[in-house]
């Protein structure tokens, strides 16, 4: 497992992905665009982390696009272990669809990690494009280059998406702002103020 690639360590950008195996998280997609990133950025790592029934395709997959040195599916683990990955991840890439909201995404907004979700999805409800993050096209390798490569080579973005991330998840996606949200939606309809 590819520990030691953390920020500062060395010149490896890691990519990290978490989420069940399954068609409708877009695995295969982010394993189709690490190959031609890997083409323009030789020392990419992606670590997938997951399990579920696509586990075997997504491994042939990657031996047929000969990228063993590119990419590691490795199985669940405990959150706080999860939440280290994110932390020192480059960036993280969830191109799922049919995704009404994943909590993955805003547990690496809070680590000040940019993300790439994609759009239409229930996080598309949540970040602004290219500010909090990124949003590519649903099923599209090309669109997913394109934000794989705009946050690994510009550091000053993929910070500033970070720390951006981070302040969305502080100011209006945490535990305290949605119980006070909820109160506030209460204290309306006890009012009169929201017709039912």
């Amino acid at each position: 497992m590819w520990h030691c690639f953390s920020r500062g360590w060395c010149q490896t950008q890691v990519i990290l992905s978490v989420g069940w195996l399954e068609e409708r998280k877009g695995h295969h997609i982010l394993i189709q665009a690490i190959k031609k990133v890997s083409l323009s950025i030789p020392t990419i790592k992606c670590i997938i982390v997951g399990r579920g029934s696509q586990e075997g395709q997504l491994r042939e997959l990657i031996n047929q696009l000969h990228l063993e040195e590119h990419v590691e599916i490795v199985d669940n683990m405990p959150h706080s272990e999860l939440m280290s990955f994110m932390s020192w991840c480059d960036v993280f890439a969830l191109p799922s669809w049919d995704e009404p909201f994943g909590v993955v995404y805003v547990e690496a907004m809070g680590c000040k990690t940019p993300i790439i979700g994609t759009k239409g999805e229930g996080i598309a409800e949540v970040i602004e494009d290219g500010k909090h993050g990124l949003l590519v096209q649903p099923r599209d390798v090309d669109s997913l280059v394109q934000a794989l490569l705009t946050l690994l080579r510009n550091d000053e973005l993929a910070r500033r998406m970070g720390e951006e991330g981070r302040k969305l998840v502080l100011g209006e996606l945490s535990w305290e702002a949605n119980a006070s949200y909820t109160i506030s939606i209460f204290q309306k309809l006890l009012r009169g103020q929201i017709c039912q």
